[in-house]
């Protein structure tokens, strides 16, 4: 350990020599002079009108709390609230399973869940409501309850028997509106009690979506023919595909919001009143002027539109110039809330883009960089699109999947955690733990920014986000539909309305391709200020009243942190070196799990800085008992129930995890007490269960078809089985005994099916699975990663590549032995 004590102008240096301080300082003054890229931001002028009281939105509840808004954002008993909002569709996975998908979404740092009430589903034939099973609305909301997580209801889904009525959909039409005001009584009786108003979880009701701006095509359309869109008539010239800019003149505006406001007082007559009624605002869609909450999208990989180089990864002023202008409603009188960023995107047959974990990353840091004050996916969570009682609900005219809306999401369809779960949960940690903060900053794009093309692959992309001298400065270098590289020899020249500052001071940074950051500057960290970090920030934990800062290295990028010394009596560091530089203090750590600096201020006060490498920032989990935050590092998944903590691993028996602070007295598992150690300020564990051997007896019939017995499957002890099939091809269709239960679409990926739902027919029955074979024209062609590597010399194209069963491992680790 490392320690330096400050006392007037005189400083001690541990194991860092004054001589090799002189010698960083010199290679650095060399490497400034060679070609260095100095951006500069100016951020004196933070003129942004901030004002309320003309939105009709918020409430509060009978504990007192409240939500209101003004015009730049949401606040939470009148503090500053970012809200984090992620789409789950209850109706589209089994009920049995949803209170553990809840809370791996809690686990993903979500505040918030928005979920459709399908018509088409809860109304399949008119006049009878289904509210059993997985279609219990009241269920759902109820665990969202029970786990305090928000939820949003959202309204869709025609329902077929509607096309064979004689009046317009959507429309004014009185006989219309018959059917949506039975329709919202029925949703006002299942939410009854759980509105926020009653202390309910329930904040939102969307009131549309996207009403003149798309729709979706009926089902009565046939081969050949251009669909037909579940719109009015005067309104099918105007709609688009999809989710777009929207140029055109639309002469029936006021009838689109006239049409809005009945919809709302329609909801409010069936008991849905709430403090936050949304619509999708745009590409032109209908609002209502201050009555609802225009939400935002950003889709970088639409499956609508040919691919092409996005602008989503281009810093501009969100709250001023929303993506997908033009929009009907005056954007800076509201909140950004970009609340349909993609969370990856449907495959359908004639198009299968794969969306990359790491673009997740990037289009979150680009929107809050860019001042969205909401953010939220869909999807968050994939699923089961059910079959109905004499069809599928699937999207015919669309081509999608009978069954499968996994979306490539960050949790996928059988609930599987994807690469992008972790990528997003790094951010909303960081987003939950510093909303206050952030939230009233106000966004600052340099002029260059202006100007920079989704193609240009050699200006470095920032923004910062200001109030006052304090900051946070967004970077990233990533560009769907393009190649990029690193950016290297940067600097970042910030002048603040009182003091400028250069990121990093000292030397330079390279920001890799693909790769986003973002660094705080003049944060509070305790009582002590941090004049920048060029490292991100995680989260902050409380440990014994005490403030400890947990930061990571972003990739290629030494982590550095300069302090004023005014307030700093002394410094321990475990790794890395501790400079001093007139009035800057510097600490330079080693990024790892046991880099800690304890930094002792005057008044006998202390505050602790953690520098993560970040694939361990990625492999984080925060976690509360008894009132004790705690951060936990493992490459295991885990989800804390309220009552124990519930641990996950695919493919291995074995989780290995550290914790900080330490639980006391212990941690147990199967009544047993766990052994530690200690790696810097955490306490670190390792817990072995017994190893589960399972079978795969398979047939294989030929290239395309096999059969697989499951009837010595053993599920005891463990979470869920995944199937996963390694195959090249087109199409590939799942059956036990005849009835299609799973398919998929090939994009390249494994077919992965988790089996635990479909227990226990398969046990007995077994499945049966049918792969088309892939043909040398198909349209999805250029879509498919490798796709030269596929030999079409012999035809078509159906191969097997591997069959395997894969255990996850559960682990219910507890507080006490007794439990």
């Amino acid at each position: 350990m490392k320690k330096v004590f400050f006392m007037s102008a005189i400083i001690m240096l541990g194991f860092v020599t004054l001589t090799a301080f002189t010698n960083i300082l010199f290679e650095s003054e060399i490497s400034l002079k060679k070609g260095v890229k100095v951006y500069k931001i100016d951020a004196r002028s933070q003129d942004k009108e901030i004002f309320d009281g003309h939105l009709n939105l918020g409430g509060s509840n009978p504990n007192g709390d409240s939500i209101s808004f003004n015009n730049f954002y949401m606040m939470i008993n009148g503090v500053p609230n970012i809200p984090v909002m992620g789409e789950f569709h209850y109706s589209r996975y089994p009920h049995e399973y949803w209170e553990e998908e809840i809370l791996k979404m809690k686990a993903g740092g979500l505040t918030v869940i928005p979920t459709y009430v399908f018509w088409n589903i809860h109304e399949e034939e008119e006049g009878i409501f289904n509210w059993k099973d997985n279609r219990d609305l009241r269920k759902f909301v109820d665990l969202c309850a029970k786990h305090e997580i928000w939820t949003i209801i959202r309204n869709g889904g025609l329902p077929d028997w509607l096309y064979g009525r004689p009046f317009q959909v959507r429309s004014l039409d009185e006989e219309f509106l018959f059917y949506v005001e039975r329709l919202y009584g029925e949703i006002g009786k299942q939410l009854q009690g759980y509105l926020y108003q009653d202390g309910g979880p329930i904040i939102g009701i969307q009131i549309e979506n996207e009403y003149q701006h798309s729709g979706s095509p009926w089902s009565f359309s046939y081969v050949g023919q251009p669909h037909e869109w579940t719109v009015p008539v005067h309104d099918r010239d105007f709609v688009m595909e999809g989710v777009g800019s929207q140029n055109k003149d639309h002469p029936f505006v006021k009838y689109g919001e006239n049409y809005m406001k009945r919809l709302k007082e329609i909801a409010i007559k069936a008991g849905m009143k709430v403090p936050i009624y949304t619509a999708t605002g745009w590409g032109y869609a209908a609002t209502i002027e201050n009555e609802t909450l225009p939400v935002t999208a950003a889709y970088a990989y639409p499956n609508w539109s040919e691919p092409e180089p996005s602008p989503f990864y281009l810093f501009k002023d969100i709250h001023k110039y929303p993506d997908y202008m033009p929009v009907r409603y005056i954007p800076e009188n509201y909140p950004s809330f970009c609340a349909e960023m993609s969370g990856g995107m449907m495959v359908r047959y004639d198009r299968r883009p794969v969306v990359p974990p790491l673009s997740l990353e990037a289009l979150v840091v680009r929107s809050i960089g860019s001042g969205a004050n909401g953010i939220g996916y869909y999807m968050y969570h994939g699923g089961s699109t059910p079959l109905g009682k004499n069809y599928y609900f699937s999207d015919y005219a669309y081509g999608y999947p009978k069954i499968s809306y996994d979306f490539q999401a960050p949790i996928r369809e059988f609930g599987q955690l994807n690469k992008s779960y972790n990528y997003l949960k790094t951010l909303h940690f960081f987003i939950n733990s510093f909303s206050e903060q952030l939230a009233p900053m106000v966004p600052i794009v340099a002029e260059n920014q202006l100007s920079i093309s989704p193609t240009d692959d050699s200006t470095l992309r920032f923004s910062l986000r200001a109030k006052g001298n304090s900051g946070f400065l967004f970077m990233t270098n990533y560009q769907d539909h393009c190649r990029r590289k690193d950016l290297s020899d940067l600097q970042i020249s910030i002048k603040l309305p009182d003091e400028d500052i250069t990121v990093p001071h000292r030397s330079t940074f390279t920001l890799l391709k693909n790769e986003s950051a973002i660094f705080p500057i003049n944060l509070e960290l305790g009582n002590v200020n941090l004049n920048y970090a060029s490292a991100q920030l995680l989260t902050k934990i409380d440990i014994s009243g005490e403030p400890h800062y947990i930061f990571f290295a972003v990739n290629g990028i030494k982590p550095e942190y300069q302090f004023e010394t005014s307030e700093i009596v002394s410094i321990d560091i475990e790794e890395g070196e501790i400079a001093r530089e007139g009035e800057f203090l510097y600490l330079n750590p080693v990024a790892g799990i046991n880099s800690t600096a304890t930094i002792y201020t005057k008044g006998g006060k202390s505050v602790r800085i953690t520098t993560l490498k970040k694939e361990e920032a990625l492999n984080s989990w925060l976690t509360v008992h008894d009132g004790i935050e705690r951060i936990i590092i493992s490459e295991s998944a885990f989800i804390d129930d309220g009552e124990k903590l519930i641990a996950r691993s695919v493919g291995t028996n074995t989780i290995r995890f550290s914790i900080l602070p330490d639980i006391e007295p212990a941690l147990f598992h199967k009544g047993k007490e766990l052994s530690r150690s200690t790696l810097g300020h955490f306490a670190t564990y390792i817990c072995t269960d017994i190893e589960k051997e399972i079978p795969v007896d398979t047939t294989i019939v030929s290239s395309q078809k096999f059969s697989i017995d499951f009837s010595r499957m053993n599920m005891n002890g463990i979470s869920d089985i995944y199937l996963n099939i390694d195959y090249l091809g087109d199409v590939g269709l799942g059956f036990i005994d005849g009835r299609l239960v799973a398919d998929h679409f090939y994009y390249g990926q494994p077919w992965n099916i988790g089996l635990k739902r479909f227990l226990p027919e398969i046990l007995e029955k077994g499945m049966y699975f049918h792969l088309r074979p892939i043909y040398k024209n198909a349209p999805f062609l250029d879509e498919i990663p490798n796709k030269e590597k596929i030999d079409f010399s012999k035809g078509d194209v159906s191969e097997i590549r591997k069959i395997e069963l894969i255990p996850e491992y559960q682990f219910n680790l507890t507080y006490s032995k007794e439990k």
